[in-house]
Order: structure tokens, then C-alpha cells, then sequence
């Protein structure tokens, strides 16, 4: 009986996979090294129907459905954010290195995601993970980073309190393109930028909206997480509830293809109905003492008070999905000197694994002796 089962787990591993199920398998195995570990697909029609018309994601002109990929993380993104601060100082001195951080690997990830996608039409969900199951290491590349906005609309203040915590060229070989032919260097540089033309052709369209951006570009991701199917949104604690996570995850990107998506009569879509109702009282209480203090307009003032309502509706959630008391604090108050006490902690840390491990190696020598004085 059980292995009828590995052998139908196996068939369906290795059946053609939908465009959208390819494209969302694919940026989840390339995101995930980065931390991004909310990775959830929807149609954008179902987030249309019910948002404002200024502030809709577009369809390209999909009649049914548009695949829409929803980008988040939960406390997995805290120690590699912290490792490329660490090996690129200069990375602290931007407006806001989370915000930048998130765009480079973000958009480095659904640029290559849509060349190889595009590239691989019917392939099976398994025979692409396994191509790019090294693909998400090439996208740690020196990469220019993005000044975001300063400040943020009134508009944005109910999604920020829980939202707060470059694109990369499509990798070559990831398109497994037949390898040229030995031509002399003048005709080479003559074709280079045709070749680079048909590849951007090539690459399925695609538009990102980022949660840090403001304008025309902004989007609603209370909303599109509760539309989607992926949260709760609390109107009390102005949170989403993710049903692993609880509170303790944070919405970064929406990215849109010019696929066709899921059907959005699908039940995955449903909306999530309040997990915890109990504590909605405590929190609405909290959420009181909040609005005497000016509420989300002010709420980087009182930040303790805002990840203490945080809390109360992580109660239920395993502990080891909290944020670390860093994380948390920078999560409400960007501050620069967060991240300083982090990153040296970080240092002090690999500097103690490496005497913890140099003391391993040298009892390990030959004989016994030490590897300095042996």
C-alpha cells in the first residue's frame, strides 16, 4: 500500500505541470535561500473585483485568469539579510538596506524566473526544480541597490506596522541555450546585442509591486494577502494571521505574469476566517490604549506597545517562528543602529565558531599534538 502511494506521488511529480504551478515552484526554490519563504500564488482577477481602480494589478489581457505570486517571509530572512550586510558594510549606509535588499533578490529571481519558465514550457514541476536547483546561488551577484522613498502616504499607514520588518540579467545557462559556434570577435560583438534583443523577447512579461513603494505602484498587501487565501486580516490589530506563521511573517512583493493563473473558483481562495477569536477582545483593548497614544500615525513611537498587540495575537504560534528581539525592533523603527548591534553580533559569533573549530582541529592532529606547536 505504501509504495502504490510513492508510486502515484511519483507519477504526479512527473506529469507537465501548469505554466503558473511551474512559475511559482520555480521562484519559491529560487527565493527560498534568501529567506523569502512565503511564496503564494493567486488570480489577479479575484484581487480586481474588490479593490479601487487606481490601485489594480494588471491582467495582460488574460480573459479568465492572471497568475499573481504574493512574496513574504517569515524570521528566515533575518540571519542572510544580516551575512550581506556583513560581508558589504557599505550596504548600511542606504536610506534603507531591507528595503533594498528585498528588491534585488526579489526581482534578481522572477527576471531569471521568467527566462527559464518561458524557456520550459510543459516541463514537469520536479524536472525544474531539479534545473535550477543551483540557479538561486548565482543570484548573490554585486548588485546596485535602490534608494526607496523617503516617507509614505497616509494611505500606506494601516498595511505599514505590519509590512515594515536591481534587477539581476537572466542567467544564461539557465535557458540552456546551444553553445555558439568559434566566431571572430567583430561579428560576435555584432550579434551580442540581437541576441540579447530575442532573449528579452523571449522572457515571459512581467510587472513587481513592492510593498516599501508608494504613487501608482502601490498595493494594498493587507488586502491581497486576505483576498488570496494566504491570511487573516484582522480590522482589530490591523494584522494578517498566516495559518503557520500568525503574526510573525512580513509581506514584501507582488509579482505578475502574463500566464494564465489559477481559477479563481478554486477553494484555496476562500477566505480565512479568524483563527483565534478569543483574543480578539484582549486585543481590541490593547488596541484602544493604542489609539490613545496617536495611534498608527505614531506608532514608530511607540513601537514596544505595537509589538506587545503583535503578541497577543502570536499566542497560539510556535514560538520558533517569533521574531529575535533585533528583528522585532527593527522590524518597527528601521533604526541604523539595530542593524550595527546585530551585524557585530554576527561577527563575534563567526569568530567564536572559527576558534571553536580551529580548537577542534588542532586536538584532532596527528598524535595529538597541537597544530601550532606540533
Amino acid at each position: 500500500m505504501h509504495s502504490q502511494q510513492q508510486q502515484e506521488e511519483q507519477q504526479q511529480q512527473l506529469r507537465p505541470c501548469k505554466q503558473w504551478q511551474q512559475i511559482t515552484a520555480t521562484l519559491e526554490h529560487l527565493l527560498q535561500p534568501f529567506g523569502f519563504d512565503v511564496v503564494h500564488a493567486f488570480p489577479v482577477q479575484l484581487f480586481n473585483s474588490q479593490s479601487p481602480a487606481d490601485h489594480q494589478l494588471p491582467t495582460f489581457n488574460q480573459p479568465h485568469s492572471t497568475l499573481a505570486v504574493i512574496i513574504g517571509n517569515s524570521n528566515a530572512l533575518w540571519l542572510p539579510f544580516l551575512q550581506q550586510l556583513a560581508n558589504r558594510p557599505q550596504l548600511q549606509d542606504l536610506q534603507d538596506p531591507l528595503d533594498a535588499y528585498v528588491e534585488q533578490h526579489v526581482s534578481a529571481a522572477v527576471q531569471q524566473c521568467c527566462c527559464c519558465c518561458s524557456s520550459q514550457a510543459g516541463s514537469s514541476a520536479a524536472a525544474v526544480l531539479e534545473e535550477h536547483a543551483t540557479a538561486a546561488a548565482s543570484a548573490e551577484a554585486n548588485q546596485p541597490y535602490h534608494r526607496s522613498s523617503s516617507q509614505q502616504p497616509q494611505q500606506q499607514l494601516d498595511q505599514q506596522q505590519h509590512l515594515q520588518p536591481i534587477q539581476q540579467p537572466c542567467q544564461q545557462q539557465a535557458l540552456q541555450l546551444p553553445q555558439p559556434q568559434q566566431q571572430p570577435q567583430q561579428q560576435q560583438q555584432q550579434q551580442q546585442p540581437q541576441q540579447q534583443q530575442q532573449k528579452q523577447q523571449a522572457a515571459l512579461r512581467h510587472e513587481l509591486r513592492f510593498s516599501h513603494h508608494t504613487g501608482p505602484k502601490f498595493i494594498n498587501m493587507l488586502r491581497a494577502a486576505q483576498l488570496s487565501g494566504l491570511a487573516y486580516y484582522s480590522p482589530t490589530t490591523h494584522l494578517a494571521m498566516h495559518t503557520r506563521y500568525g503574526p510573525w511573517f512580513a509581506l514584501r512583493a507582488v509579482a505578475v505574469f502574463n500566464c494564465e493563473g489559477p481559477d479563481p473558483a478554486d477553494s484555496a481562495f476562500d477566505q480565512i476566517t479568524c483563527p483565534y477569536p478569543e483574543l480578539e477582545q484582549q486585543a481590541g483593548e490593547a488596541m484602544q490604549r493604542l489609539e490613545g497614544l496617536g495611534g498608527l500615525a505614531n506608532w514608530q513611537a511607540h513601537w514596544r506597545e505595537w509589538a506587545a498587540l503583535r503578541g497577543i495575537g502570536g499566542k497560539h504560534t510556535d514560538s520558533r517562528y517569533c521574531y529575535c528581539a533585533d528583528q522585532l525592533e527593527y522590524h518597527y523603527t528601521k533604526a541604523k543602529a539595530v542593524l550595527a548591534r546585530a551585524v557585530n553580533a554576527l561577527h563575534l559569533e563567526q569568530q567564536q565558531q572559527q576558534q571553536q573549530d580551529q580548537q577542534k582541529d588542532n586536538h584532532a592532529a596527528p598524535g595529538g599534538l597541537s597544530l601550532q606547536t606540533g
